[in-house]
């Protein structure tokens, strides 16, 4: 049951090795045809084993069939549900963490919160204080440098 595409044409040449022990070992390469039509050097005793059944044709075959039922799955799914790796949002909503801070020694099931939430636990204060920081960049921004003050 060998479903090899290739064909032999010719001997190609001799390859030398050197084995971990030190002895040079001459390995022969033949000339293949595919049934697609390339001819490609390959190692003799991986056409013998089957170890190579094609020029490469094969497994690109094989890789666009994948794709092509994987496709076919995740259209059927609805989206991207846990089917691909990444998934979890669907193309259009905010990820469920942005703006967040991330808490190492957070309270019970709070391990990202909003920079106001994390300025009131530090604080030590209940719920949501306004930010202190500085909104809107630089204070002198947008103004010009005369004699050394900015109006």
């Amino acid at each position: 049951m060998n479903k090899s595409r290739l064909t032999f044409v010719k001997f190609a040449r001799f390859q030398d090795f050197t084995t971990k022990r030190g002895y040079i070992t001459r390995v022969p390469y033949n000339l293949y045809r595919c049934s697609c039509g390339t001819q490609k050097e390959i190692r003799q005793a991986h056409v013998k084993r089957g170890k190579t059944l094609s020029c490469g044709c094969l497994n690109r075959e094989l890789a666009a069939e994948r794709m092509r039922t994987e496709l076919a799955q995740y259209r059927v799914s609805g989206g991207n549900e846990g089917n691909r790796k990444g998934g979890g949002g669907r193309k259009g909503q905010k990820a469920p963490n942005k703006g967040k801070v991330f808490l190492r020694d957070n309270p019970p099931g709070e391990k990202y919160v909003t920079r106001e939430r994390a300025d009131a636990i530090y604080w030590g204060m209940d719920g949501e204080v306004s930010s202190l920081r500085q909104k809107g960049g630089a204070a002198n921004k947008g103004k010009k440098l005369v004699n050394g003050k900015y109006e």
